[in-house]
């Protein structure tokens, strides 16, 4: 009998055992609504990137809950770990019009987030400052894109806002929206969101080539003014700047609003400044929400805010690892666009855009785009808006945007895409023979005017240059001058701005959306100098104008360059 009643206790205790097991188990698993919450780049009118693993993710409050994700035909499923959980779908080839549904399973009262529209093609994420940023409708050529938009059906758009919130929210889900192009979305576009003209350029570029079967997506994730340490991830900042970063994040979420000085700051810990250039912070506004989101191609435009820098350099190849990072790309190739010539402390911009030229010898994913040559003429608009006090115009935005998205355009068709285009000329080889320097290019050279050879400087200690002669045969450069007996150095395009002129003679100054008149700017040389004037003014200052090309009329970039 005893044995009997102590048999059934132990049943018992196994009973409640295995009951309180299941009871917890089914709780941790279940829940009476659904909890999941996707970033922004989840949404109706989406674009996957075509070729590559699809990730899918997002959080939800019941931990150890099971998601479904299905998209087309494909389907997977993830467990909820804390509050975060992550699919992967396999690579497809260029699709439109799916749905992706996204489910949390075990729910009294299932709510399936339903997205509709959804192709699979190509995203192009652009990021940078106010060049990157000037908007469509801004550029001198916007009327001929406005008419044609509703040409495409092949085109999306994903914007963000541009002022930085770093709100919970924000940090965690992203801003962005998805749009589709037409003419009475670009004609109607808000103040708050924006479309970045090189972007949209390149975009269409690529859409014309690949047909309405690829779509080509655009994510303009980029701020006027910013510096180059707000875009370095997080954990690729160095302990001073994640200190600053947590001190102006504390005291955002502890007063809901920017600082006002850095004093205001000083109890944080950080020298902070009311500015769009906190390490950091842009990456984790605009970059981070977005981690596991594969992107086939970054494009970025930025330089004016670190002019002088020394740490560019580094700064761009942490930038760099963070974008590949978060875009789920370890080759993501980068299509760097030098920026222009405008005149601030001229030896460091033009060392500055020396540096860029750098940035394409120890990567092979990255490549720079010249906007040594941006179209073909100095605009009326441009120089309106920056009326010269000194007779030398410090104009930063050219309003010729539509040439640089073309050759953003092109130089992917040729690098990841295989068509059989040339690119700008590339230096691949040269040597110093005693006075005589020969540059070897990738292809033959041409000039865009003239018979020979214009912006190249030498010099025998990298520091003080002279013009040089340089002479062209083939694919091949010799530079000379009486004047340096042992060269060391080369330099090429460091000019205050160029324009191209096409007789030698004459530069039509023609009109953008300001409705003003087209001007005749005249042309004269004095030596190695080219002044441009507009009715009697100085409008524009030419120092050593370049005239490399090739046949693709892809001007050469600055560069510079130790030979000895």
């Amino acid at each position: 009998m005893k044995r009997s009643l102590l048999f059934l206790v132990i049943l018992l205790a196994l009973a409640l055992s295995v009951g309180a097991f299941v009871y917890a188990e089914d709780r941790a698993v279940s829940a009476s609504k659904s909890t999941v919450k996707l970033p922004t780049v989840f949404a109706d009118g989406m674009v996957f990137q075509r070729g590559e693993p699809i990730n899918v993710f997002g959080t939800c409050e019941t931990s150890g809950a099971e998601i479904k994700v299905t998209l087309g035909e494909a389907e997977a499923c993830a467990t909820v770990v804390g509050t975060s959980w992550s699919v992967t779908l396999p690579a497809m080839e260029a699709a439109r019009g799916l749905t992706l549904t996204v489910e949390q399973q075990n729910v009294l009262r299932p709510a399936p987030i339903v997205i509709e529209n959804v192709d699979v093609g190509e995203v192009i994420v652009v990021s940078g400052q106010s060049n990157a940023v000037y908007e469509l409708y801004k550029m001198e050529d916007y009327e001929e894109y406005l008419a044609n938009a509703d040409n495409f059906d092949n085109l999306r758009v994903f914007t963000t806002t541009k002022a930085p919130t770093p709100t919970e929210e924000i940090l965690t889900y992203g801003d962005g929206k998805w749009f589709d192009v037409t003419r009475s979305f670009l004609e109607n576009h808000t103040v708050d969101y924006y479309i970045s003209s090189v972007g949209y350029v390149a975009a269409t570029r690529l859409a014309a080539e690949f047909g309405s079967d690829v779509t080509v997506a655009v994510m303009n994730l980029c701020v006027s003014g910013s510096s180059i340490e707000p875009w370095i991830g997080y954990d690729h900042l160095s302990r001073a700047d994640r200190n600053t970063y947590n001190a102006y994040k504390t005291f955002y979420q502890e007063n809901g609003r920017w600082p006002t000085s850095s004093d205001e700051c000083s109890a944080y810990g950080a020298n902070l400044h009311p500015s769009k250039n906190i390490p950091g912070l842009l990456n984790a506004c605009y970059i981070a929400p977005y981690t596991g989101f594969v992107a086939g191609s970054a494009v970025w435009y930025q330089g004016e805010s670190n002019i002088g820098s020394s740490t560019y350099t580094s700064s761009f190849n942490l930038v760099k690892s963070s974008y590949r990072e978060t875009f789920a790309n370890d080759t993501l190739p980068f299509y760097v666009v030098q920026i222009q010539p405008y005149v601030n402390d001229a030896e460091k911009l033009f060392s500055f855009r020396a540096a860029q030229y750098d940035f394409t010898k120890n990567d092979e994913n990255v490549y720079l785009i010249a906007s040594f040559r941006e179209g073909g003429v100095y605009t009326t608009s441009d120089y309106l808006r920056n009326q010269p006090s000194n007779g030398v115009s410090t104009f930063v935005h050219n309003s010729r945007k539509s040439p640089i998205g073309i050759k953003l355009a092109e130089e992917m068709l040729l690098t990841r895409f295989g068509s059989e285009r040339l690119t700008a000329p590339k230096l691949v080889s040269w040597s110093v023979s005693g006075k005589y320097v020969t540059l070897t290019f990738d292809s033959d050279i041409y000039l865009y005017y003239g018979e020979n050879a214009m912006g190249f400087q030498i010099s025998s200690n990298g520091s003080s240059f002279v013009n040089a002669t340089a002479t062209v045969s083939g694919n091949v450069i010799t530079l000379y001058s009486a004047r340096v007996s042992s060269p060391t150095h080369v330099r090429y395009g460091y000019g205050e701005m160029t324009a191209e002129h096409k007789t030698g003679e004459l530069v039509e100054c023609t009109s953008s959306n300001q409705n003003t008149a087209a001007k005749t700017v005249t042309l004269t040389q004095d030596g190695a100098e080219y002044v441009f004037t507009v009715d009697g003014d100085t409008a524009l200052r030419t120092m050593l104008p370049g005239n490399v090309t090739n046949e693709t009329g892809i001007a050469l970039p600055v560069f510079k360059l130790k030979v000895k």
